[in-house]
């Protein structure tokens, strides 16, 4: 793939809110689906398939565990039910007859009776581009925290190393 058509996608995906409109697309299809009623997602690129990934996941009661160590939360009943094992990729001759299909993925899922979960979590905050507002002020490659150059100015220096002492402990390989 040519590196301007990635630059490009990517102007594309933020000027359209791409991510936040699949967020809560996949919200709504969840809340009118019927039980019994299917939910099918085609992908084209790996942050939406991310994203369609771990709403499914959740939604079907696969979320990750919490530590064995907190307390136990009660979970929901799962609102979907995964159809298939995974997800389906196009075949050989798919690909065949059609190149642009390649990055193409096939997820669905079967809504159950139970209630609709509120709440997307982390899945708004992946969908969710930097706010340019609280950016205004820092540079690029800056780090957030404030107290770390006050930190090591106050260091004591340490005293350099005597040049024969420097020589002794030195690999013979660096030696010149």
């Amino acid at each position: 793939i040519h590196p301007a058509t990635r630059v490009f996608q990517g102007l594309r995906i933020a000027v359209n809110d791409e991510l936040g409109e699949l967020v809560r697309a996949l919200a709504a299809a969840e809340r009118i689906l019927a039980p019994g009623g299917r939910l099918v997602v085609v992908t084209f690129h790996s942050l939406e398939d991310r994203i369609v990934k771990q709403f499914m996941a959740t939604r079907s009661g696969r979320a990750p565990a919490a530590s064995r160590h907190l307390p136990q939360v009660e979970t929901p009943l799962p609102s979907l039910m995964l159809v298939g094992k995974g997800v389906v990729a196009p075949g050989e001759a798919e690909l065949a007859r059609n190149p642009r299909a390649r990055s193409a993925k096939l997820r669905a899922a079967e809504r159950t009776p139970a209630p609709v979960q509120t709440g997307l979590g982390a899945l708004e905050i992946l969908a969710s581009l930097p706010d340019p507002k609280e950016q205004k002020g820092r540079r690029r490659g800056s780090s957030s925290c404030t107290s770390a150059p006050s930190r090591l100015s106050s260091a004591p220096r340490a005293t350099p190393i005597p040049s024969s002492t420097r020589r002794s402990i030195t690999p013979s390989r660096w030696r010149s």
